[in-house]
């Protein structure tokens, strides 16, 4: 396992069920062996894993040890041409781009790990191990929690707006930011983002790219609170980015907060 984007993970760890995985550091080695076990289905009853999110490519989950714990986001290869094909747009993909994202002074979860667990020289599963950032919430539970408070719901709009005016500086177009992507204390501070698989990294500032994601944070927030007064942020966050023409630019926005768009549509934009 190499390639530059690894450097950050200096610590090279074998499991004993032949996962090869790099570290950021040597102490959290002693959660790889848990975090196989999991994907095996062969957990012991002194694992300590909380399931977080279930689907047919991936699984989430929170391993706990010695008083620490980790969240490991992993993408088991079911099929042929996922293992012969795809295997980088998963685990290296979100891996890769939170390390880049780092380096840029992005708020985002730290990459405390990175694995690969292979079988007749095929890829079966990634594994991405990140910091827990427990207690921290996503912005679409804090949204449900405030149901019927419209000033701590703009509030909540504006701290993702702070988030998005970060990426648009830096010149990342993570494709996937919603509701979900960005976690927050109590106090509404100390942002961190997660979910990068799909994010791509600009020469210079795009006011389309600010304007899309934008407009699909806004989409998948009204998708949960249908009352938010989106357009009144998009005007208050498109005046603090700076950019002209204002009602062009809400126009804009209003395009892609208005319905789904597919993400060959999200990934063209530029």
């Amino acid at each position: 396992m190499g390639g530059d984007w690894l450097r950050p993970l200096g610590c090279a760890a074998r499991t004993p069920a032949g996962a090869a995985w790099r570290l950021a550091e040597q102490r959290w080695r002693r959660f790889i062996e848990p975090a196989d076990r999991v994907l095996a289905g062969e957990r012991g009853p002194a694992d300590d894993v909380q399931v977080l999110k279930e689907g047919p490519n991936r699984l989430v989950f929170r391993l706990a040890a010695g008083g620490e714990s980790v969240v490991v986001k992993a993408f088991p290869m079911g099929s042929l041409k996922q293992r012969l094909l795809r295997y980088r747009r998963y685990g290296p993909a979100e891996c890769r781009n939170l390390l880049a994202a780092a380096a840029l002074g992005l708020p985002v979860a730290r990459v405390l790990g990175f694995g690969l667990r292979r079988r007749w020289g095929l890829v079966r599963s990634s594994m991405v191990m990140l910091e827990d950032l427990a207690p921290r919430q996503p912005i679409v539970a804090l949204l449900r929690q405030s149901a019927g408070n419209a000033a701590r719901q703009r509030a909540l709009l504006d701290a993702a707006g702070g988030v998005l005016l970060a990426l648009y500086h830096a010149g990342c177009h993570n494709i996937d930011f919603n509701a979900g992507s960005v976690l927050l204390d109590e106090s509404l501070g100390d942002a961190r983002m997660i979910d990068f698989q799909y994010a791509r990294f600009l020469r210079a500032p795009s006011p389309a790219v600010l304007l899309a994601q934008m407009g699909r944070f806004a989409l998948s927030c009204r998708q949960r609170a249908p009352n938010l007064p989106v357009d009144e942020w998009a005007e208050a966050l498109i005046a603090r980015a700076g950019l002209g023409e204002p009602q062009r630019q809400l126009a804009a926005f209003r395009h892609w907060a208005g319905r789904e768009h597919s993400r060959r549509k999200r990934l063209k934009v530029r």
